[in-house]
C-alpha cells in the first residue's frame, strides 16, 4: 500500500493550470511527432527501397525474370473476361490444355496496377512490398525479444539474402504472410476466440489466393505446437500458450485455405508440384545456391546466424524455434528459392534467443559481465525510444515519391530480355511458330499482349517433365534433337546467341533475321527444310508452308540446292514479295528445289494448291543432292513454262515427277 509521502513524491505545488496545459500540449505534440519520426524499422525499409531502385539496378532489376509478363497479362485477361482462365491461352504447344492459375489473386492485382500505371505502377507495387517485408522483419525482431543493435547488425545478411529474389512476382506477397505467421506465433494469445479463428482463416484464404506458399502457415503453426509439447515433455515447462491453441489455429488456417476458386484441387496441385522431384530438378530456382558466387558470404552468414539462433533457443527451452531453424535451413540448402524465407523468419528469432542467452549467462568474468549488462541496458534504452515513434505518416509520401522518381524508367532489361528482337518479331506473321526459351517466352506474352502464342514460358508446373526434357534436348542440340524439333513445325527460333541450338540451326541453313548481344532471331529456309526431312519422308504443303510464311527478307530463294536463286532484282538483291508459290523448274537438274516468287495478295498468307504432296527421296546425303521434287504452281504457270502434253491434261495443282 502506497503511503501519502510516496504518492506525493515528485509533486510540485507550484505547477499551476497553465503548466498543466503546457504539459498536455507537449504530450499532443509528441503523439503528432511520432507519426512523422521514423523508427528503425521504417528507416531500414526506406533504405531497402532506395537500395533497390538506386543501387540494385533500378526498376528494371525487378523485371529480370520475365514471368512478370504473363502474370500481368493473365491478370488483365481476368479483368477483361471477369472470369478465371480454365485452359491455356498463351502457348501453341499446349493450347487449350487445362491450366490452374494458382496465383490468380496476385495476377489480378498486377493486371489492375498495370492498367492504371503501366510497368511503373507494377514496379512501385513490388518496391513497396519489399519495403513492407523489411519493416515487418524489424518488427518481428522486437516481438521475438531481440535487441536493437543485433537487429541492425542482422539487417545486412537479411537484405542481401532476400535480394536474390527481389523480383516483380507474387512470392513477395508470400514473404509478408510468412513474417506475419511467425509474428503471430511469437505473440499468440493464451486463448483463441472465435473471432481470432475467423481472422486466421481469412488471412489464410488471402494467402492461398495470392501465392502457393500458403501451406507454410499451417506448417509453422504445427511446428510451434510440437515445440510447446516438447517443452512440457522435456522440461515440464508450461507455457502461457498451450499446444492445443496452435493446433486450433492450424486447423483454422487449413480450413481458410479452401476458400479459393479451385477448392481442394489447389492443395492437390501445389503438393503435387512441390513433391515432384523430377520436375523440380529441372527448374533453376529450385536448385541449390552457388556458395562460390560473388556475395555468397552474406548468404552463408544468414544461414549460420539462423542455426546459431536455433542452438541458443534450445538453451532457453524454446524447442519450436530450434525445430523451425532446422526445417528452414534444410530447405534453404536444398533450394535457393527458400533462402529469403529462412533469412526473414530465422534471424529475428535468432536475435531474441541470443539476446536472452546473453542476458542469462552466468559464470562469466565480472568485467565481461559488466560490459554485457551495459550493452543490454543501452539496447533497452534505444528500444524504448524507438517504440515511441513509428513515422507511418511518411509511408504515403514515400510511395508518391517512389512512383515519381521511377516514372518512365521501369522496363524489362534489354541486356537480359529480347526487347529489341521483339520489334523484329512484330513484323512476322501472327501464325509464325517461334521456338524460344522460357525466359524469352514470358516476355513475348507481355510484349504482344498474348496475341502471339509462344512455345514455352515459365509455368513449369503446367508444362511438366516430359515437355521440359524435350525442350532441353532441342535447346542443347543433344542427339535426336532434330526429330523433336521438326515435330513442332517451327518457322523461327529466338535464342541466346551462344545457345547450342542456334549454332546447330545456322549450320542447317537457317537464315539470320536479327542479332544482338541478347538474342538471335533465325528463320527457316528451303535448305533447312530439306535437311530436316528424313529419308523417305513426304514434303507436304505443311512443310512448304513453313517456308512460305517466312517474313520479308528471308533467304527463301537462296537454297544451295537450287542452281538459279529465284526472286532477285537486277542489282542482285532479293525482291520482297507478299506471297510465295512452290514451283518446280523442270528444265533444271534433278536436285533443284526452288520457291517460285509471284506477287500475291498483300495479306502475306501462303497459297497452296489442294492436295499438294510430293515424295522426297534421298539417295546419299544432302551435299550430294539426290532429291527429285516435282510440282507445278498452276495451270497458267505450267502452260507458260511447260506446254501441255498431248492427250494428257494436267489439272491445276497436280504434281509431276520426272527422271533426268
Amino acid at each position: 500500500m502506497r503511503t501519502f509521502e510516496t504518492i506525493g513524491e515528485g509533486f510540485d505545488a507550484s505547477v499551476g493550470p497553465g503548466r498543466l496545459d503546457a504539459g498536455s500540449a507537449r504530450g499532443v505534440g509528441a503523439k503528432v511527432a511520432a507519426w512523422f519520426l521514423p523508427d528503425l524499422a521504417l528507416v531500414c525499409a526506406l533504405a531497402a527501397m532506395i537500395s533497390l531502385f538506386a543501387g540494385f539496378g533500378g526498376a528494371t532489376a525487378l523485371f529480370r525474370d520475365s514471368d512478370a509478363g504473363w502474370h500481368i497479362r493473365n491478370g488483365e485477361s481476368i479483368l477483361a473476361h471477369r472470369a478465371l482462365p480454365v485452359t491455356d491461352a498463351f502457348s501453341f504447344s499446349k493450347q487449350g490444355a487445362p491450366w490452374i492459375a494458382w496465383e490468380w489473386g496476385s495476377d489480378l492485382l498486377m493486371g489492375a496496377i498495370h492498367r492504371a500505371g503501366g510497368l511503373d505502377g507494377v514496379a512501385c507495387l513490388f518496391g513497396l512490398g519489399i519495403g513492407a517485408a523489411v519493416w515487418m522483419w524489424f518488427r518481428l525482431n522486437r516481438a521475438a525479444g531481440g535487441s536493437f543493435p543485433l537487429a541492425a547488425a542482422f539487417a545486412g545478411p537479411t537484405i542481401a539474402t532476400s535480394s536474390i529474389h527481389w523480383l516483380a512476382r507474387p512470392h513477395v506477397f508470400g514473404w509478408l504472410f510468412l513474417i506475419a505467421a511467425v509474428w503471430w506465433c511469437e505473440k499468440a494469445p493464451a486463448r483463441l476466440t472465435p473471432g481470432g479463428a475467423c481472422a486466421i482463416a481469412l488471412v489464410s484464404a488471402a494467402w492461398a489466393n495470392l501465392h502457393g506458399s500458403f501451406l507454410l502457415g499451417p506448417a509453422i503453426l504445427l511446428i510451434y505446437a510440437a515445440g510447446a509439447g516438447l517443452a512440457i515433455a522435456l522440461w515440464g515447462v508450461q507455457r502461457p500458450v498451450a499446444p492445443y491453441l496452435y493446433l486450433q489455429a492450424a486447423l483454422a488456417a487449413v480450413l481458410g485455405s479452401f476458400l479459393n476458386p479451385y477448392g481442394w484441387r489447389l492443395h492437390q496441385h501445389v503438393l503435387a508440384y512441390l513433391t515432384d522431384s523430377a520436375l523440380l530438378r529441372r527448374v533453376g530456382e529450385f536448385q541449390s545456391f552457388d556458395f562460390h558466387s560473388a556475395g555468397a558470404g552474406w548468404v552463408i552468414a544468414a544461414l549460420c546466424i539462423g542455426l546459431l539462433g536455433g542452438a541458443a533457443a534450445l538453451s532457453i527451452r524454446r524447442p519450436e524455434r530450434f525445430l523451425l531453424a532446422l526445417a528452414m535451413t534444410a530447405a534453404a540448402l536444398v533450394s535457393a528459392r527458400s533462402l529469403p524465407l529462412a533469412a526473414m523468419a530465422l534471424l529475428p528469432l535468432a536475435n531474441g534467443s541470443i539476446t536472452e542467452v546473453v542476458s542469462l549467462a552466468g559464470g562469466l568474468r565480472p568485467r565481461l559481465r559488466r560490459h554485457l549488462d551495459r550493452a543490454l541496458i543501452y539496447s533497452e534504452k534505444l528500444g524504448v525510444f524507438d517504440r515511441k515513434v513509428h513515422g507511418l505518416a511518411l509511408v504515403p509520401l514515400a510511395a508518391v515519391l517512389l512512383f515519381a522518381v521511377m516514372r518512365g524508367h521501369a522496363a524489362f532489361p534489354a541486356d537480359q530480355i529480347p526487347v529489341a528482337a521483339a520489334e523484329r518479331i512484330a513484323s512476322l506473321p501472327a501464325s509464325a511458330r517461334i521456338f524460344s526459351t522460357d525466359k524469352f517466352g514470358g516476355y513475348l506474352i507481355y510484349r504482344f499482349s498474348a496475341r502471339r502464342s509462344v512455345f514455352f514460358d515459365g509455368r513449369s508446373d503446367f508444362y511438366g517433365v516430359n515437355f521440359i526434357d524435350g525442350y532441353a534436348r532441342m535447346f542443347e542440340a543433344r542427339p535426336a534433337w532434330r526429330q523433336e524439333f521438326e515435330r513442332w513445325n517451327f518457322t523461327h527460333a529466338l535464342l541466346p546467341p551462344d545457345a547450342p541450338l542456334a549454332a546447330a540451326l545456322e549450320a542447317s541453313g537457317w537464315h539470320e533475321l536479327y542479332r544482338d548481344r541478347t538474342a538471335v532471331l533465325l528463320a527457316r529456309t528451303v535448305e533447312s527444310l530439306v535437311q530436316g526431312l528424313a529419308p523417305g519422308n513426304t514434303l507436304t504443303r505443311g512443310h512448304v508452308g513453313q517456308v512460305a510464311n517466312l517474313p520479308h527478307g528471308a533467304a527463301v530463294g537462296a537454297c544451295p540446292l537450287g542452281r538459279r536463286p529465284m526472286g532477285r532484282e537486277a542489282d542482285g538483291t532479293r525482291a520482297h514479295h507478299h506471297n510465295f508459290r512452290c514451283g518446280l523448274d523442270l528444265r533444271g537438274p534433278a536436285d533443284m528445289v526452288s520457291l517460285r516468287s509471284h506477287g500475291g495478295a498483300a495479306s502475306g498468307a501462303p497459297y497452296f494448291h489442294n492436295g499438294c504432296r510430293a515424295r522426297f527421296d534421298r539417295r546419299t546425303n544432302d551435299s550430294q543432292g539426290g532429291s527429285q521434287v516435282g510440282r507445278r504452281a498452276g495451270k497458267r504457270h505450267s502452260e507458260r513454262r511447260h506446254p501441255r502434253r498431248e492427250g494428257r491434261a494436267q489439272p491445276r495443282g497436280s504434281l509431276s515427277r520426272e527422271r533426268q
